[in-house]
């Protein structure tokens, strides 16, 4: 009797050590395999998920279901353009807590293999008209697409309104965004918390109250840490500049910087999954995981030397009543070129601005500018982290 109550429970201590053994196989087969798979995989060059639209002012749909001219910078057929390997663009957007504007927008463009990356802003006073609208700013489009998103019963309107927005730049810049994120501000604020905040010299003090956007900026000069909500108020102070947004503009090329060099510094490539599981739930993105990870893993050995940031060039004008930032279309052709055509052939004059969009009567003249009218200001994140750029200041501010 003892004999045989010994024989079975060496019996069920093997079955144990059999299904234990088994589990342990196949766990470190899934690691390896999870290895494997981020080892070889790459993302999609041709990604390309945005949702169509027409125009507000149109009432049919267009066969193709893009605004006229939408797939003009890519060519078709024998004529097709091809994007170089390794190298995609990325739409990254801010929405104002009220209103829905885009007071944030710039497009990445991040050449895995050469290791570089490139940050071009997009002045959120940019003159752009859509017919069919009284719209001439184009941080004003994210709502109007919000909006008729909802008027038309679609069932998620912000995707709706984020496919929109990035159909509509890639049409009238004539470049390809391959993804697209649109962050808030209370989805910043977690972001930034999530990394660990950022360390910065504030410059000098920075009050600001607008009750209307829940905007209340209360910050102190000095080098400090700075956790979401306080970094929110940095990137969103802007009456204080001489130059209002093109100052904010520059002020986040000082935080961006800062926040790259403290990345690169504290965070370990293994401890990218666990970051990237928590920021890519605070924003609205066609960026899936994986390739999320892909990116954020690569960036990391990316050389600050080599992350060049810059600003769209043009000036401050009046048109139509209303005060806006005019791109100089020759300059801007050859920033686009430079620094997010990720095509195998030159954006022109002519596959700019196909709708003329970005020009009326009142601006034409600037519009108009001769190539070589602005200095390319262009600053990499290196030479900022060490000498931040300085940010004239209103004598009022």
């Amino acid at each position: 009797m003892h004999t045989r109550s010994l024989k079975k429970r060496h019996r069920s201590l093997l079955l144990i050590c059999l299904v234990f053994a088994v589990f342990i196989i196949c766990a470190v087969a899934l690691l390896m395999g999870i290895m494997a798979f981020f080892k070889y995989y790459e993302p999609d060059p041709n990604k390309h998920t945005y949702e169509s639209f027409n125009t507000p002012g149109q009432k049919e749909e267009p066969n193709d279901g893009y605004l006229p001219t939408v797939s003009e910078p890519w060519g078709g057929g024998e004529d097709k353009i091809t994007q170089n390997e390794g190298v995609y663009n990325f739409l990254i957007v801010g929405l104002d807590k009220v209103s829905n504007s885009t007071d944030i927008m710039m497009v990445v463009s991040y050449d895995v293999k050469n290791g570089g990356i490139n940050v071009v802003q997009i002045p959120r006073d940019t003159y752009f008209h859509l017919d069919g609208t009284s719209v001439k700013k184009i941080n004003s489009y994210y709502a109007v697409f919000y909006n008729r998103a909802r008027k038309d019963g679609v069932e998620d309107p912000q995707d709706r309104a984020m496919s929109n927005l990035a159909s509509m730049i890639e049409t009238n810049f004539g470049i390809r965004l391959n993804y697209c994120a649109v962050v808030s501000v209370e989805g910043f604020v977690k972001i930034i918390d999530a990394v660990g905040g950022v360390w910065l010299d504030i410059p000098y003090d920075m009050h600001y109250e607008d009750p209307y956007q829940d905007l209340y900026i209360d910050l102190h000069a000095g080098y400090q840490h700075l956790d979401g909500e306080h970094a929110m108020q940095f990137v969103r102070f802007r009456k204080g500049y001489v130059e209002q947004d093109i100052g904010r503009q520059d002020a986040l090329k000082n935080f961006m910087a800062a926040l790259m060099a403290q990345l690169k510094s504290n965070l370990s490539v293994g401890a990218v999954a666990d970051i990237v599981g928590t920021v890519i739930q605070h924003m609205r993105t066609n960026i899936s995981l994986a390739d999320f990870i892909y990116f954020a893993k690569n960036a990391l050995s990316v050389d600050l030397a080599n992350v060049k940031m810059t600003t769209l060039p043009g000036e401050p004008a009046m048109a139509g009543g209303a005060s806006v930032y005019v791109l100089y279309r020759d300059d801007t052709v050859a920033f686009l070129n430079k620094y997010v055509n990720v095509f195998d052939r030159q954006i022109t004059r002519e596959t700019f601005d196909p709708n003329g969009c970005m020009v009326d009567d009142d601006v034409r003249d600037i519009y108009e500018m001769p190539l070589g009218t602005t200095v390319n200001e262009e600053y990499n994140a290196g030479d900022v982290n060490d000498d931040p750029i300085d940010i004239p200041r209103r004598k009022s501010g």
